[in-house]
């Protein structure tokens, strides 16, 4: 019996860091995910993936031109993950299905990192690391489903294939990590510093990450010339000075913009409070202020004296960089190992920017904090390592309690700040959900090339994900199934604040494009008036407006409305997220 509890209690002590660190996870990603919808991209992607058969999604998973012709912006992965994983999670549990794998997808990546942490240095490293991992807030799309689906994975397959590296597997680390090049790149340049994260430097150590960085770069040069011989527009398209200079200022921005989000993001919670953020914080506050009063830190034996006698070492009548390295080895070794794992996270942080092109690097908002992505075990190696020395010098000096209360405050407060985000995803769900209840009762009289422009003035948008945007013209056509010959199908697209001054051109047509729309290039053109249908937000309601109208100081005709209610055409899979099908008599 004795044997059994001995065990018991050995095996709590291993998991209860990675039980405690994916259930934060949940609480503060997932914890609204019932209330979640789809958004940006998730409406072109997910409703085709969730109706597909299971021979369609074969067909599509090993469809040859697909893959090799690096369909999807060079990432044929990413898109194969998302259709799979959508699917699989549609047949699970209808919507909420994808966002329980997407929750399963990141407590991997929790545990992996966990296990990282704890591997290089130890288990407090373990759970502060862990907690910086969780917390991190650069970027806020962890929840969005086409993210969660298909660029998470690729921060998995960096983290299995840094273990298979750090344990002597080292082609099936490059074989994993060149994976991520076709899911999403932006880790696959932070694996250039994993040999650092080696316990010892061995001899020869220089020559082995010289080789390192000659296969990791081998393997990304090949990639970049496959992505221009197949046309990939976002590598043919730079300039050779884009591709220098661009690499070079994310990588000076992005460490700083996402380190500094540790500090910005409790500001924003105390911005966006409300009794549940409050309630949140208070239990994350008393629950953090125990965990860290009682973390075995495993202080160094007369940390005060080292340290003031590496104090002494540094002023030496020495040049500097003999005093450095006086100081340097008179630290304690315990302190050397943190600095030394804070200065690689570092490193890692840096090395998470050279291949995030198409997004500036100070996105702070919105899905353009995608560019932040790579960037979260970097962030999560210095963070916690500064936690833990912070901890650790406050031990020396007497200051744990008070040093333990205020990261306490800091960390409930970015645990609100979780909350603030999942507000966001759900007023957005919500903002959907009434918009198209109220336009499709003005439509009934849609046909075939029917555009109908939404004055943007009455449309609600959130801060970290969109509503109503861009996307607009996905939408309609997955409401209703219109006839397969009405090419193209009639579509919403949602104007520019100043659309006004720009859309009619000199023949009298209204003209659609970047500067009178948000919409993709594809809706673009010049459209008549009489097929055109202009809906306005008046005294709090959606209007069509159905008579003449005076536009750039000419009046125009546009399509008169015939009709009343809804389109009389059979509902598409989006009606009942949407709309909600009629409950039945």
């Amino acid at each position: 019996m004795r044997a059994v509890n001995e065990r018991l209690r050995s095996l709590v002590e291993r998991i209860w860091p990675i039980v405690l660190l994916v259930a934060l996870l949940w609480v503060v990603r997932y914890w609204h995910s019932s209330e979640f919808g789809l958004y940006e991209d998730d409406l072109t992607h997910l409703p085709s993936a969730a109706v597909m058969s299971g021979e369609e999604l074969l067909q599509f998973v090993f469809d040859p031109v697909r893959n090799l012709r690096l369909h999807g912006n060079g990432h044929p992965l990413h898109f194969t993950l998302i259709f799979t994983l959508a699917n699989f999670g549609w047949r699970l549990g209808d919507l909420n299905g994808p966002y329980w794998i997407g929750f399963v997808i990141g407590a991997i990546n929790v545990a992996l990192v966990y296990i990282l942490l704890r591997r290089v240095h130890g288990k407090s490293l373990g759970v502060l690391g862990g907690l910086a991992y969780v917390l991190y807030s650069a970027d806020t799309t962890q929840a969005f489903l086409t993210h969660s689906l298909g660029l998470q994975p690729s921060i998995t397959l960096f983290l299995i294939a840094t273990h298979a590296y750090l344990s002597g597997k080292r082609w099936i680390a490059y074989v994993l990590v060149a994976l991520t090049l076709f899911i999403y790149e932006t880790p696959y340049t932070v694996f250039f510093a994993v040999p650092l994260l080696m316990p010892k430097p061995t001899r020869g150590w220089v020559r082995d990450l010289v080789r390192h960085a000659a296969i990791l770069g081998t393997i990304l040069l090949g990639v970049i010339v496959w992505r221009i011989f197949v046309g990939d527009d976002r590598i043919a398209g730079l300039s050779p000075l884009e591709l220098v200079s661009v690499p070079l200022l994310h990588m000076l921005e992005g460490p700083f913009v996402s380190l500094g989000t540790y500090l910005f993001r409790p500001i924003q919670t105390l911005g966006g409070l409300n009794a549940e953020i409050v309630l949140v914080m208070l239990v994350s506050f008393v629950g953090a202020g125990l965990l860290l009063a009682r973390l075995s830190i495993k202080m160094p034996v007369s940390l005060r004296e080292k340290l003031g006698s590496a104090a002494k070492g540094a002023r030496a009548g020495q040049g500097l960089r003999a005093s450095s390295r006086s100081a340097w080895g008179r630290l304690p070794a315990e302190l050397r190992s943190l600095l030394r794992l804070a200065a690689i996270g570092f490193i890692m942080l840096v090395l998470a920017y050279p291949l995030t092109f198409t997004v500036r690097a100070y996105a702070i908002s919105g899905r353009d904090t995608r560019v932040h992505a790579g960037g979260v075990v970097g962030a999560a190696l210095l963070v916690g390592s500064v936690l833990l020395i912070g901890l650790q010098l406050a031990e020396a000096y007497g200051w744990r309690k008070p040093i333990a209360l205020i990261l306490a405050g800091w960390i409930s407060l970015m645990i609100g700040y979780g909350f603030v985000i999942q507000e966001d995803y759900r007023l957005a769900w919500e903002y959907q959900k009434n918009f198209w209840t109220d336009l499709v009762q003005l439509v009934p009289d849609v046909g075939a090339g029917s555009v109908i422009l939404v004055d943007p003035e009455g449309l609600r948008d959130t801060r970290q994900i969109g509503a109503n945007y861009w996307n607009l013209p996905r939408v309609l056509d997955q409401l209703y199934e219109f006839p397969e010959d009405w090419k193209p199908p009639p579509r919403v697209i949602r104007l520019a604040s100043d659309w006004e001054a720009e859309i009619l051109d000199d023949g009298g047509t209204l003209l659609l494009n970047a500067s009178t729309t948000f919409a993709p290039p594809s809706t673009y053109g010049t459209f008549d008036p009489s097929d055109v249908v202009l809906v306005e937000f008046v005294q709090g309601k959606w209007v069509r407006i159905s008579g003449p109208v005076v536009i750039g100081g000419r009046e125009l005709q546009l399509r008169p409305a015939t009709g009343s209610g809804e389109p009389a055409f059979t509902h598409g899979f989006l009606y009942s997220l949407l709309i909600g099908e009629p409950s039945a008599e």
